[in-house]
């Protein structure tokens, strides 16, 4: 098996990177997505909490939403919004809730767009693969 062969079936049994957006035709898909506070699985939530009063450094965002932190219990107080999948420093002193909260859409996506930046990404790789095995 050559080195290009095996790249190839590497990029197709693993593909690199990951995507929060699924096309279904007309059904919805539920967004399930998941905030972890200070890296710790039992302080994972997936919908808002009012109040948890913890002194929180960092959260880890997952799948799909958004979240708002706030300082106090209720959704009150200076808060910080987690939009960013991946790991966020707090700059709360305390978080006393989170609130689950729908994101801002910077950019609007169509399916012709995506399907666009799919064939430009597959033709780089197989353009990538052709130099390697050019090379071996």
């Amino acid at each position: 098996m050559t080195i290009a062969s095996s790249i190839l079936i590497f990029i197709v049994f693993f593909p690199i990177g990951k995507s929060s957006f699924m096309f279904a035709g007309d059904r919805t898909a539920a967004c399930v997505g998941s905030i972890s506070l200070n890296d710790n699985s039992s302080l994972t939530f997936h919908s808002s909490v009012d109040n948890i009063n913890l002194i929180v450094r960092m959260v880890r965002l997952e799948g799909c939403g958004c979240f708002r932190l706030y300082q106090r219990s209720g959704g009150r107080g200076r808060s910080q919004k987690i939009d960013q999948q991946g790991v966020v420093t707090v700059d709360l002193r305390r978080v006393g809730s989170v609130v689950r909260e729908g994101c801002k859409e910077n950019v609007e996506l169509s399916e012709d767009k995506i399907n666009l930046n799919v064939s430009l990404y597959m033709q780089s790789t197989i353009s990538t693969i052709s130099t390697i095995s050019t090379i071996s």
